[in-house]
């Protein structure tokens, strides 16, 4: 039987999965992926991408391994919901893990703090980097990325989520500064703004960062629990040329303090928040 179905992507067009390799005394010749009970395609792998969904959709997914004599066995069945058009990626962390980001370095999924359902993203640090990356599945020139923030206590300055392009190169980050200040970085200019807005310690906050990306004439905007921030809305910033296409989050500096939990991220191609 083949073990541990999962979700590996989803989006508004695509879901994306994997499964546990199955064993057999005769040997496994492929791998029948059925959704709604209805065969949609067979692999020789691991994996499959159902490339026929549609937007906010839900289906229900089983793989069927097949041995060379013609005997099978099938998986648990796995329910995916596919994402609204406009969202690019979503992560609420339900999952209780991060399988949806690689790398992952020093972030925790966990149950004590969360903003809305039963988990959210910790990154703890003394000292050591916490963050994790998502490659978009597509380069964008306008993007907005929203997130719920708890800092739980902080004594130097903290990334919360940011922009990079398909090379890893950083484009531009939201912080929090070692004065508690929302913050810019724009990276790919060199450039660093910072607000007079005060991110509260021990209480939930929505931040969102819209980027524009057009050379020299490009733009960002930051609210705070749906207020603009007026020092970080920003013209005639340089974010270069290359489009958005991998998402970070926290921090990847070494060196600081910090205990700040993210929850119900979600990037899109139309404002929110």
């Amino acid at each position: 039987m083949p073990s541990g179905l999962v979700v590996d992507a989803v989006t508004a067009s695509s879901v994306s999965l994997s499964w546990g390799a199955s064993t057999d005394d005769v040997g496994v010749v492929r791998y029948e992926v059925l959704r709604d009970g209805v065969l949609l395609g067979s692999t020789p792998l691991t994996s499959f991408v159902d490339t026929t969904v549609a937007a906010e959709s839900t289906y229900s997914y089983v793989v069927r391994a097949v041995d060379a004599a013609g005997n099978s066995s099938s998986s648990s069945a796995l329910s995916v919901t596919t994402l609204p058009a406009w969202l690019v990626f979503g992560d609420g962390f339900e999952s209780g893990g991060l399988g949806l980001w690689n790398p992952v370095a020093g972030l925790e999924v966990q149950s004590d703090v969360v903003h809305s359902g039963e988990f959210a993203v910790r990154q703890t640090s003394s000292g050591t980097a916490t963050y994790a990356y998502r490659d978009l599945p597509g380069g964008y020139g306008e993007l907005w990325i929203s997130g719920w923030v708890y800092v739980a206590s902080r004594s130097t300055s903290v990334n919360l989520f940011g922009f990079r392009a398909s090379t890893g190169a950083s484009i531009v980050n939201v912080y929090v500064d070692s004065r508690g200040l929302l913050s810019l970085r724009n990276n790919a200019g060199g450039v660093t703004t910072y607000s007079k807005t005060v991110v509260p310690v021990g209480s939930w906050h929505r931040v969102v960062l819209h980027a524009v990306v057009n050379g020299s004439s490009s733009s960002l905007e930051v609210t705070f629990d749906g207020v603009v921030v007026p020092e970080l809305t920003l013209t005639g910033q340089n974010l270069g040329t290359k489009p958005i296409a991998r998402v970070q989050l926290g921090e990847t500096s070494t060196g600081r303090t910090y205990d700040v939990i993210i929850d119900d991220l979600q990037v899109s191609t139309v404002p929110v928040g």
